[in-house]
């Protein structure tokens, strides 16, 4: 036993001896090398605070950008939702709309006039309620740039809600023979209606883009 303790004790001092002949040499080396390298001179320093200070520009820059992409399509987002109802109806005006003229293509008795009126009420229930909800967008708008967006979608709106007063609304001919003669002039007109609800559709795209 008293062997195999000798063994061990000679091998830890020979290991603390390889390891302070390391440190020593380390140590050395170390001091040598402090006093060889020449400090750095005034311009490396200068260089090398202009190298840190363009480094952490670019850096923040990123975060910055970073930062002011995530704000500009949060707000995208937010003007999207609080315009969603408004295109909710504008959708379902030019549904409406293509029912209107399928139904004045197909009518083969005066009974179907009911539902093609019926139709043309829905369309201008729709329209009206796209530009209540714009109203309501316009009044709590946070820019002055964005009260001129709506309002220019409410006026494309309000010529669409004349149009159909003015041009279809009670100019259903009554159901004949000649029906199809008849009804060509309505169906040109909702054509054109269609277009203004697709310019406001456009407008409302371009609103939240």
């Amino acid at each position: 036993m008293a062997g195999i303790s000798d063994i061990v004790g000679r091998t830890v001092v020979d290991f603390i001896d390889g390891a302070m002949v390391i440190l020593t040499i380390m140590i050395i080396w170390y001091c040598i090398k402090f006093f060889l390298v020449t400090p750095p001179t005034k311009e490396e320093k200068e260089a090398k605070r202009l190298e840190d200070e363009e480094r952490g520009k670019k850096f923040w820059g990123g975060v910055k950008e970073k930062v002011d992409k995530s704000k500009k399509e949060q707000e995208k987002q937010e003007k999207k939702d609080k315009i969603s109802p408004a295109k909710k109806h504008l959708v379902k005006a030019q549904e409406t709309s293509e029912y209107i003229m399928e139904s004045l293509r197909r009518a083969s008795q005066k009974s179907d006039l009911k539902k093609i009126n019926e139709g043309i009420e829905d369309f201008e229930h729709h329209l009206h309620k796209a530009w209540k909800f714009l109203r309501v967008l316009r009044r709590n708008a946070s820019s002055n740039e964005d009260k001129d967006h709506i309002h220019h979608i409410m006026e494309g709106i309000e010529v669409a809600k004349d149009h159909v007063l003015k041009e279809i609304k009670g100019k259903i001919p009554d159901y004949d023979a000649d029906w199809a003669t008849k009804v060509g002039p309505v169906l040109t007109e909702i054509g054109k209606l269609r277009a203004h609800v697709h310019n406001a559709w456009d407008q409302m795209m371009k609103y939240h883009a």
